[in-house]
C-alpha cells in the first residue's frame, strides 16, 4: 500500500493526492449524485475569478458546503481555473461534465 502510495505521488500534484484521499467513496458518490441534480451557482466570467466572486462563493460555501461553477471555454483554463478555486476556497473538486464542476468544501 506504502509502495503504490509513494508511485503516485510521483506522477500526481499534491492537490490531487489530497482531493482522492478525503472522502470515501460511498461519500463522494452521494455527493456527486447532488451535484448532477444541482443547478449551477456561480459563472466565471470574462473578468476571471475576482474578489468579489470569491466573497460569493464563500456565502454559498458556508450555506450549503457545495457549490457548482461554470467554467469558461478553454479546457487549459478550466483546469486553471479548478486548481485556482481550490486553493483559494479550500474546496475539493466532486465532478466536471463538459464545462461545470462541483466542488465540496474540505473539512
Amino acid at each position: 500500500m506504502h509502495l503504490k502510495l509513494v508511485q503516485i505521488a510521483a506522477n500526481s500534484t499534491e492537490a490531487e493526492l489530497f482531493r482522492d484521499f478525503m472522502l470515501k467513496g460511498k461519500e463522494k458518490r452521494i455527493l456527486k449524485s447532488l451535484a448532477k441534480t444541482r443547478p449551477v451557482d456561480l459563472k466565471i466570467g470574462k473578468n476571471g475569478i475576482t474578489d468579489n466572486f470569491l466573497v460569493e462563493a464563500r456565502r454559498i460555501l458556508e450555506r450549503d458546503g457545495m457549490i457548482k461553477f461554470s467554467l469558461l471555454c478553454e479546457k487549459q483554463t478550466r483546469k486553471k481555473q479548478i486548481i485556482s478555486l481550490e486553493q483559494k476556497l479550500g474546496i475539493t473538486l466532486l465532478a466536471m461534465v463538459g464545462k461545470s464542476a462541483a466542488f465540496n468544501l474540505l473539512k
